[in-house]
């Protein structure tokens, strides 16, 4: 009779659990990733020339697949194929002649849960794996992929002023989740850079447009004011320590991308002016240094480049309840010094605080501009890209995304 009885009560008390969590009404979310945080895909129609690098008139996954990284050989085709090419009298970028690229994906999960979905990336860590885990976590409280729980993927490489398109595909897919929805407001959750991006979008629209289809922001690990570590990718090439990628022979990719300088600490909005952010034997180098910078490092377009995006994104409220997550704790680049052999040659990096990829002070820069009763910022635990696998985060974005 004592073990019925038992039985009993450990149904009732699924079955409230069960029925609490029917009656929950969750906003919709749509997620936006950070930098390289969705596949991209190319096909190539490249006239021949002395690289000798195989072309293909199909669309394969130009970013990410490991196999393209893992020869130098292959790793320089793959940086030739992926770059872009700045105009500076049209201040335009566009990918090399014979590249075509497309994003993967627009309005469901797939190309932002796996970046590479090979056994390969499995193997290796599980490398290819961004937000899989946080997409798994929302369809356990109920959410479906491609209904209420959709994706944002963009091509990374380009800055906002660029992105005019995916503004306005980001802004008909918000309303078509609302509307979908029940005319439930959506949540916005975005991962670093995405962090800025969606802080673009939400300040190009009307107050009356978010008041009826945003919900909430919650931005996590984003680079408001940019990110130290930056300079090693204009400076000498970053190959995020990863040994066999020859920085030197991915330096002049990264440094064609937009959004690289969009992400370098700008004089506009980084604190400390006079901070050395790069020290060599004959010069040190803060924010207000750039235009030697970019000299001493013959890369004088990358100034021409910064200046298209000064400014581009102030740090002024997205005017919609936002929540701020970022994580500290963690040694992150904080200075540079480099020998004789600048700017070819490796730094010494200097650490501080931060989340082993941003900075503290610009991860807290929220702080300064969310002054709204509803906003919230929580500060966690582990790295910029483990937060998204992190279950204290994962609860706390539950807790935001109920619609009282």
């Amino acid at each position: 009779m004592t073990g019925q009885y038992g039985v009993w009560i450990l149904v009732l008390v699924v079955f409230t659990a069960v029925e609490f969590s029917s009656c929950l009404r969750l906003s919709p979310v749509v997620l936006v990733p950070g930098d390289g945080g969705n596949q991209l895909e190319a096909r190539l129609d490249k006239p021949a020339d002395s690289t000798g690098c195989p072309t293909s008139k199909a669309w394969f996954r130009i970013w990410l697949d490991i196999w393209q990284l893992s020869t130098k050989t292959k790793l320089t085709c793959w940086a030739d194929n992926i770059k872009l090419v700045y105009n500076k009298t049209s201040k335009i970028s566009s990918n090399v002649a014979g590249v075509e690229t497309r994003v993967p994906g627009w309005g469901d999960t797939s190309s932002i849960e796996y970046l590479d979905p090979s056994w390969s990336a499995y193997l290796l860590g599980d490398a290819g794996n961004y937000m899989h885990d946080m997409v798994k976590y929302l369809v356990k409280l109920g959410y479906s992929r491609g209904s209420d729980l959709r994706g944002a993927p963009y091509d990374f490489r380009f800055a906002p002023h660029s992105q005019q398109r995916y503004f306005r595909m980001l802004k008909e897919l918000i309303e078509e989740m609302y509307w979908s929805a029940g005319q439930t407001p959506v949540t916005i959750i975005s991962h670093s850079q995405g962090g800025l991006f969606s802080l673009h979008f939400l300040q190009q629209q009307s107050q009356h447009w978010l008041d009826q289809h945003v919900h909430r922001f919650i931005p996590l690990s984003t680079p408001w004011t940019g990110a130290v570590v930056q300079m090693v990718t204009y400076a000498s090439g970053y190959n995020m320590n990863i040994p066999l990628i020859d920085p030197l022979i991915i330096r002049e990719e990264q440094r064609s991308y937009e959004t690289g300088v969009y992400l370098l600490p700008l004089p506009t909005t980084w604190q400390d002016k006079h901070q050395v952010l790069v020290q060599t034997p004959t010069a040190n180098y803060t924010v207000q240094d750039y235009p030697h910078f970019f000299n001493d490092i013959e890369f004088p377009e990358g100034l021409d480049m910064m200046n298209n995006v000064l400014n581009l994104t102030p740090l002024t409220h997205p005017r919609v309840n936002t929540s701020c997550v970022y994580s500290l704790g963690v040694d992150t680049p904080a200075g540079l010094v480099y020998g004789a052999g600048f700017p070819d040659e490796q730094p010494e990096i200097i650490m501080g605080d931060g989340d082993g990829t941003v900075n503290t002070e610009s991860l807290q820069d929220c702080r300064n501009f969310l002054t709204r009763a509803g906003d919230v910022v929580k500060e966690s635990t582990g790295t910029h890209t483990t937060i998204l696998k992190n279950k204290e985060v994962f609860a706390f974005i539950k807790s935001q995304i109920v619609i009282s």
